[in-house]
C-alpha cells in the first residue's frame, strides 16, 4: 500500500484519532451540551479536545496524500457506517477504541471500507454532472472554475461546490452588464453613491426575466447561507441543485438579452 516508514505513522496518527473521536463524545455527553453550546460557553477545556483534533487531523492529511486513500480526507465521520447484517465501520471503531494497542490491520481495514464506499460515490457523482457548455464568451477562469465546482462535488466537498457556483453566476451576469453598457453601475463595495447590486441591475436597467433573476437568486441565495450562517447545512442534493441551476443560468441568459 505505501512505505513502512509513512505506513507506520499514518496508523499512529489515525489511532489517535480514533481515540479523540471517543474523548470528545464522552466529553459532550458528561457535559449534557451538544458542541454549539459548548463552543458558544468557550469552554477551555473543550476547545483545546478540538484544537488538538484539528491539529491531528492536519498531521493525518499530509501523510494520507501519499497513499490510495487520499478521498477521503474529507468525510471520514462521515463514512463510519455500514450495511445491516455485516461487520460495520462503526463497530470496527468502536473495537478499536477499547483496546489502548490498535492493530495496524483493523485499521487498514477500515481504510479499505471507507474508500470503497467513498470510490463508489464519487463514480456515481462524476457521471450526474455534464460539461458546462458556454455559447457566450467568457474568460478561460469560468471553465477552470466550473472544473474545480465538478471536482469539489465529486470528492464530496459540497459546500465549496456551492459556494464556487456563485462566483460563476456573478461572473455570467456581470459579462452581460459591461456588455450592454451597464458596467458604471456595479459595486466594488458595499455602499456606494449611484452603484447598484447585480440583481438591482439585471431587474431594473435590463429588465431581465423573473425566472433568470429567480434562478440567480437560489444559486447566490444557497452561498450566501453557506458562508454566513454557522447552521447552514449543505449534502450532496444541495451542490447537485446548484450546479443544474448554473446549468440553467448559462443557458437561459443570453436568450434573456
Amino acid at each position: 500500500m505505501l512505505s513502512d516508514e509513512i505506513k507506520k505513522e499514518l496508523f499512529k496518527k489515525l489511532g489517535e484519532r480514533i481515540m479523540m473521536w471517543q474523548e470528545i463524545e464522552n466529553f459532550e455527553k458528561q457535559s449534557g451540551l451538544s458542541s454549539d453550546e459548548l463552543i458558544d460557553q468557550s469552554n477551555n477545556d473543550y476547545l483545546k479536545l478540538l484544537d488538538n483534533e484539528t491539529k491531528i487531523n492536519d498531521e493525518i492529511s499530509k501523510l494520507l496524500v501519499h497513499t490510495k486513500y487520499f478521498p477521503i480526507l474529507l468525510g471520514l465521520n462521515k463514512y463510519i457506517m455500514g450495511e445491516k447484517g455485516k461487520v460495520t465501520q462503526k463497530e470496527i471503531v468502536e473495537l478499536l477504541v477499547k483496546h489502548t494497542t490498535i492493530k495496524e490491520k483493523d485499521i487498514e481495514t477500515l481504510l479499505d471500507d471507507i474508500f470503497e464506499n467513498k470510490k463508489g460515490d464519487m463514480i456515481r457523482r462524476m457521471q450526474k454532472v455534464s460539461p458546462l457548455i458556454l455559447d457566450i464568451y467568457l474568460e478561460a477562469e469560468v471553465d477552470f472554475l466550473f472544473r474545480e465546482i465538478k471536482g469539489c462535488y465529486v470528492f464530496g466537498y459540497f459546500k465549496a461546490s456551492c459556494a464556487l457556483c456563485r462566483t460563476i453566476a456573478e461572473a455570467v451576469a456581470k459579462r452581460h452588464i459591461k456588455d450592454r453598457g451597464y458596467g458604471h453601475l456595479l459595486k466594488d463595495g458595499d455602499e456606494q453613491e449611484g452603484k447598484m447590486s447585480i440583481p438591482n441591475i439585471l431587474r431594473n436597467k435590463m429588465s431581465i426575466s423573473t425566472d433568470i433573476l429567480g434562478i440567480y437568486s437560489k444559486i447566490i441565495g444557497k452561498a450566501d447561507n453557506i458562508l454566513h450562517k454557522k447552521d447552514e447545512k449543505a449534502d450532496e442534493k444541495d451542490a447537485l441543485n446548484s450546479i443544474e441551476l448554473l446549468h440553467l443560468l448559462v443557458e437561459k441568459f443570453p436568450r434573456a438579452l
